[in-house]
């Protein structure tokens, strides 16, 4: 299968405005990376997310995931539970970089995750969105380090509305 022909698949599931959002993301989930390097990690505790309300399933949101999460570098998991999640191995550079920062596994590359969480409540469902980078550690658990940048939550908060949803403070 060509590039092309995979890209007129992927458009397929999305409209053009949640596209133009996705193709954007990309690159803005490579730079947080690279600004996660010199953050303070959180391995336990709350950490950023985003939230918006959905009058039914949020299949449309879900979707546009999937295409988005469709590539050799990428693993889509389908809905189970009401949560979906892509895993995105990072650009070598900041893989080192995020690694070296973070006491990482050199046998082990960490991963961005896209994580949605849909809950059924009052008549729809509440989704919410945490954007994750996680690092297999030399002993122990992978460490979580949260992204948070007012960039990509103005990202998340468009995709959300382009695929029906409200958002929810």
């Amino acid at each position: 299968m060509s590039f092309v022909s995979l890209w007129q698949i992927v458009l397929g599931y999305m409209t053009q405005q949640t596209h133009k959002i996705w193709m954007r993301l990309g690159p803005i989930c490579a730079a947080l990376a690279l600004i996660s390097a010199c953050s303070t990690p959180q391995s336990s505790g709350p950490s950023t997310s985003w939230r918006a309300f959905y009058d039914s399933y949020p299949t449309e949101l879900y979707d546009a995931l999937a295409a988005y999460c469709s590539g050799p570098t990428r693993e889509f998991t389908p809905p189970k539970g009401g949560r979906v999640e892509c895993r995105e191995y990072l650009p070598a550079a900041t893989s080192a970089a995020v690694t070296l920062r973070f006491d990482g596994r050199p046998d082990a590359l960490p991963r961005l995750v896209i994580r949605y969480d849909a809950q059924e409540r009052d008549g729809g469902y509440l989704v919410e969105n945490k954007i994750l980078i996680d690092v297999p550690q030399k002993s122990g658990d992978d460490l979580t380090v949260p992204q948070n940048d007012p960039r990509l939550a103005s990202q998340v908060s468009e995709l959300y509305e382009r695929t029906g949803g409200t958002l929810v403070p």
